[in-house]
Parts: structure tokens; C-alpha cells; sequence
């Protein structure tokens, strides 16, 4: 019998796939402590290194504000000093590189293999907020100094603002845009500040809609599939918008002040969104009640951490009272993991189901899971485990298809044949050993990618395909691959029983967004 495998890697998203544990859900896979406390939230890589920051908390002359990387393992890759606190999340940009705003008013640009910085874009205010990345790489975020930031991937500056009132345009933020950015369907920004502004914004800097709240907005906002807008202000309640409309669409309040996590979205529209005290909310997206079963209450500090939604419906988040949460979609426990300090990072769900979450002990926390991040459009904070802020290729792809199965990915192109998440994710009949060995690897060099993937035995009708938009796929000619400018080589040998393929891409030229590999076996 023949199994067709396809592996499917974004080269604009990168995506590393691994077989879902097997250890007990809610129990430790591993920590790793620091030096500091940790309020910044994991950021996971295509070959599953995990990125988040590091903060000081002594006086003892030593500077401890950081962000570190962590290999799958759980040890340290490597550690680079910042000038202050880190409460961002670190994003992932299709380049390899790694940007995060710091407290000392710098965006760092840092390697994300060897932990170089590569250089720094200073605001002279200080930057709480996470960073959204464009589709052309552009990053964009604001500080504390009212103003809000486009810096190109070469750390020059696309635009800046200072609003001072005198400028053509000027964007309406008269306070901290301490909310991180999110970006929409069509590439436009949307950000608040601490003086109740939301604003749409365009790449070009021009300024679309605004609404004035009049209640500070700490959070990021969340965009749904028809365009509303949902997020979170100081004064416990939760909005959702239709951009252009001069009233909002519905105001839920949850009569607790200071709503510190930001909204996800779930499969079926639902909003699951933190309170200033003890509460996770789940509310109907297109009328703003209350899910039945919920809130949940069990947490007795408040719920900053945003949720993370996993592919069976398992919500997850983080409390001051110092656990982390496992909740189901119906609103009930399925467990709880203690740390020992404040747990306001929001988490980060693998492809094996692992959950990953900083707590101001310092420590970050590998707990076992059972499902991978749900395939809604807005599963997590900042959307992905990339943490780009904004909605991925791939899931628009999904949306607009209309496909609703819990693994999407089973056959995305409807030509029959099933991929590798399929197997993954512990469909295959198959040995676990197995599947491992056709796990695909991105490995990044200078000046180019490598897309691997290895068979544990030799492997028949290999082929490469690539696309734009994850629906016409063109095959590589191997007869012809001088044609193709953005392609250095393609190799297939038989190494040590194994049969390997690879695709090398070159990174200064411009290439498709996505790349599969597809082979069968007796």
C-alpha cells in the first residue's frame, strides 16, 4: 500500500511539525530559570527554539534584563543583554530575525541563531508594547511618548510620529500606546492608547478611522472575519467595533476594572478574553453575551495573561494567583499547573501540544499538553507562535476556503492526498518512531533557507512544489531549474538508509511564500 506524505513550509511563516507527547496533560516537561522575572510572553521558532524576555528584579548592580533563547530541550541557546525591562513579546520575522522593543526607549534587532544584535532603532520612550511585522517586513509599534513607529527591516525608518498637532495628518494618540499592533486582512493597523483612541492606520502612515473611547486601551486589539474589532479597556469593559460606525456594535461589562489581556478568537467566533480580577470571559462575537458556562471564576487574582486557544477547544491561560489554567470550550477545568510567582505572560502552544509560559519566578515552564494551537484565525496573543500580529497566510487561506475540520491541513488542496500533520498528530498507525523521522527541518544560513525532510527508508516520485497563495501550486522541473532565480540547488540522496531531500532557496531573491515536498513509500 502507498502513502503519499506532503510537508508543507511557509517560507513567509515558517512552520516546524513533531509528534504530540505522550506524557500526562498539566504535569512539567521542563523549566528553565533565570536571573530575572518574567512578565514577556514565549515566542516559538520554526525548529522550536523558544524566544521571550527577561526582566531585573534586584539591585544588586548586575544587569538581568535579557531575552534569552531556549532550545526544545529547555536549555540555553544563547542570552543577550538589554538596556531595561522587557515586557514585549518577541517577533519572528520572515528574515530570521528577531525584533523587540525594550523599556530603554531601543527596538532590538537580533539574530535569531546566534543571539547578535544587529542593531537597535531608538524612540526615546519607553516600549511596552509588542511589535506587528508586515507582509514586506516593515515593524511597526508604539512607546510611551505618545507616538507610534514603521522602521524598516533594515533598522532605518519607514515613518515616525510624534503627535504634536501641527502636522499634516497627525495620528490621534495623545497618551502611552502601550496596546501592541494588530494588523487587518488588507494590511491596515490597528492600535489604541491610554487615553481611549483607537485608530485605523494605513502602511502609508495615514490615518483611515479613529474612535474615541474615552477609557484607556492597554490591550491589543483582535479582527474578525467581517472586520469587527474587538479588545479590551481599563474600565472592565469589552468592545467590539464596526470600523466607520459611530457607535460600537456591543459593550459587555464585566464590572471589573483594568482588563489587561487582550481578546483570541475561536473557531466559531467566540471571544475568550481575561478580567482585571478573577474571571475568563467567553462572549458570542456578534452579540457580546455570555457563553453558556462561563466566565471562569476558579482563579482568586486577576487574569492579564491572554488566552491561547489548542485544536480540541482547550483554552489556556495564566493568573496572579500564580497557576497556569486548562480550561475546555464549555467553561470547566480540565487542570491547573502551579508556579511560584505571578503568571501575567500570555502562553504559546508547540506542535506536539506542549504549552510554554514565563512566571515572575524567573522560570519558564514546558507543560505537557495534548493538543497543538487551534487553526482559528486569532488562536493567541500576537495570532501566531511567531508572534507577527497579524493574520497568517495560512489561516486566511483556510477562512476563505470555508473549511472547518478540527485539522484543516488533513488535505488543504483537496486533490485526495493527506499531509504530514495528519500523521503528526498521531493519526498514523504507525509507530511514533516513525513519525519522527519525517519531521521536516528549516535550517537557515546566510543568504539562504534550507528546507529538509528525511524518510526512513528510500523514498519514490519525489516532488517540489511551490505557490503564493496556498491554492495553484506549480511542480519544480527539475530539467529547468535555472529558470527559477530564487532557487540555489535541489538534492536527493539515500544517507545511511534514509532517504533525504532538499530544497535550498535563496533568501536575496524574491521567491514564493510557500514550498511543499511530496514523496510516496511502499
Amino acid at each position: 500500500m502507498e502513502r503519499s506524505r506532503i510537508f508543507w513550509i511557509p517560507v513567509v511563516s515558517l512552520v516546524f511539525y513533531v509528534c504530540l507527547a505522550a506524557q500526562t496533560p498539566g504535569t512539567l516537561k521542563w523549566s528553565y530559570a533565570t536571573s530575572g522575572e518574567i512578565y514577556s510572553s514565549p515566542t516559538l521558532g520554526p525548529d522550536g527554539v523558544l524566544f521571550i524576555g527577561v526582566n531585573d528584579d534586584s539591585e544588586d548592580g548586575i544587569n538581568d534584563n535579557k531575552v534569552i533563547a531556549l532550545s526544545p530541550d529547555g536549555t540555553l541557546k544563547w542570552e543577550t543583554e538589554v538596556g531595561d525591562w522587557v515586557d514585549a513579546v518577541p517577533a519572528i520575522g520572515s528574515d530570521g530575525v528577531l525584533y523587540v522593543g525594550c523599556w530603554d526607549g531601543f527596538l532590538y534587532a537580533i539574530d535569531c541563531e546566534t543571539g547578535e544584535i544587529l542593531w537597535r532603532f531608538e524612540t526615546f520612550g519607553v516600549i511596552e508594547a509588542s511589535v506587528a511585522i508586515g507582509e514586506d517586513g516593515v515593524i511597526y509599534f508604539g512607546n510611551g511618548e505618545s507616538a507610534f513607529y514603521a522602521v524598516n527591516p533594515d533598522g532605518t525608518a519607514a515613518w515616525t510620529t510624534q503627535n504634536n498637532g501641527g502636522e499634516a495628518n497627525p495620528l490621534p494618540f495623545d497618551d502611552w500606546v502601550d496596546g501592541s499592533p494588530t494588523i487587518d486582512d488588507t494590511g491596515n493597523l490597528w492600535v489604541g492608547d491610554l487615553f481611549g483612541n483607537i485608530a485605523q492606520i494605513a502602511p502609508d502612515r495615514t490615518v483611515l478611522w479613529t474612535f474615541d473611547t474615552g477609557v484607556g486601551i492597554p490591550t491589543s486589539p483582535a479582527v474578525g472575519k467581517d472586520g469587527t474589532v474587538y479588545f479590551g479597556d481599563e474600565a472592565g469593559d469589552v468592545l467590539a467595533l464596526t470600523p466607520g460606525s459611530n457607535q460600537p456594535k456591543w459593550i459587555f461589562d464585566t464590572g471589573l476594572e483594568d482588563i489587561g489581556s487582550s481578546p483570541v478568537i475561536g473557531p466559531d467566533g467566540t471571544i475568550y478574553i481575561g478580567t482585571g480580577s478573577d474571571s475568563m470571559y467567553a462572549l458570542d462575537g456578534q452579540t457580546g453575551a455570555v457563553k453558556p458556562g462561563w466566565p471562569f471564576t476558579e482563579p482568586t487574582d486577576v487574569v492579564y495573561s491572554t488566552p491561547a486557544i489548542a485544536e480540541n477547544g482547550t483554552v489556556y491561560f495564566g493568573s496572579g494567583d500564580r497557576n497556569l489554567y486548562a480550561v475546555d470550550n464549555q467553561g470547566k477545568k480540565r487542570w491547573s499547573f502551579l508556579t511560584e510567582g505571578f503568571v501575567d505572560s500570555s502562553p504559546a502552544i508547540g506542535p506536539d501540544g506542549t504549552v510554554y509560559v514565563g512566571s515572575t519566578d524567573g522560570k519558564v515552564y514546558a507543560i505537557y499538553g495534548d493538543s497543538p494551537l487551534g487553526f482559528s484565525r486569532w488562536p493567541k496573543f500576537r495570532g501566531s507562535n511567531e508572534a507577527l500580529g497579524r493574520l497568517e497566510a495560512y489561516r486566511k487561506w483556510i477562512e476563505s476556503e470555508g473549511i472547518f475540520e478540527p485539522n484543516p491541513y488533513q488535505d488543504p488542496d483537496g486533490d485526495g492526498v493527506k499531509t504530514v500533520l495528519e500523521w503528526a498528530y498521531g493519526l498514523d498507525p504507525g509507530s511514533a518512531d516513525d513519525i519522527a523521522a519525517l519531521t521536516p527541518k528549516v535550517i537557515r544560513d546566510e543568504g539562504s533557507i534550507l528546507i529538509q525532510s528525511a524518510w526512513k527508508q528510500e523514498a519514490q516520485g519525489v516532488g517540489f512544489y511551490f505557490s503564493d497563495d496556498l491554492l495553484n501550486w506549480e511542480m519544480v522541473s527539475l530539467e529547468q531549474l535555472d529558470s527559477y532565480t530564487w532557487l540555489e540547488e535541489v538534492l536527493s540522496e539515500v544517507v545511511g538508509g534514509n532517504q533525504i531531500v532538499e530544497l535550498k532557496i535563496k533568501t536575496e531573491q524574491e521567491s514564493p511564500r510557500f514550498f511543499r515536498i511530496q514523496a510516496s513509500q511502499q
